[in-house]
């Protein structure tokens, strides 16, 4: 892990292409629902997948649409998680060029997670949740839950 600006980075290896395998550096984004998301521009090895769906998201800086397919396999630590929905962000958002994309907490949620921001190391174990496959949401459906008190939505 690394820290810059007090925000967390990773730097791993994915393959998004069969034999290919890419080191990228993503932001640790706890906020972000999804497993992945990749920005093709950032990395000369990152391209958006022959086959995908499209999604549309509302992110801080606006209206995200991304390309969505499957990786091979993504690297954290000493384990390997395998067929893992990416998002290619082709338009909107914020483009940083220090990173190449962000791993959500579809991912870490996964993993039992220990951050030592001074030395700027991370820990994970898989938990039991690990071995569940991840998929796609293909729904456009974003359910939020709301407790009634008094009449009101909370």
């Amino acid at each position: 892990m690394q820290a810059a600006y007090g925000v967390p980075y990773l730097t791993t290896q994915i393959s998004t292409q069969p034999e290919q395998v890419t080191t990228v550096k993503l932001l640790i984004d706890t906020g972000y629902r999804g497993p992945v998301s990749l920005t093709p521009d950032s990395h000369d090895e990152i391209d958006e997948p022959a086959e995908f769906f499209i999604l549309v998201s509302q992110g801080i800086s606006g209206a995200i649409t991304s390309h969505v397919g499957s990786s091979e396999f993504l690297s954290l630590g000493n384990s390997t998680l395998r067929s893992v929905p990416v998002s290619y962000a082709v338009a909107g958002g914020d483009i940083d060029d220090d990173n190449n994309g962000l791993i959500g907490s579809e991912i870490l949620s996964r993993f039992n997670v220990i951050f030592d921001y001074p030395s700027e190391r991370m820990f994970i174990t898989p938990k039991q949740l690990y071995a569940v496959p991840i998929t796609a949401d293909r729904s456009g459906l974003l359910v939020r839950f709301y407790r009634i008190r008094g009449g009101r939505c909370h």
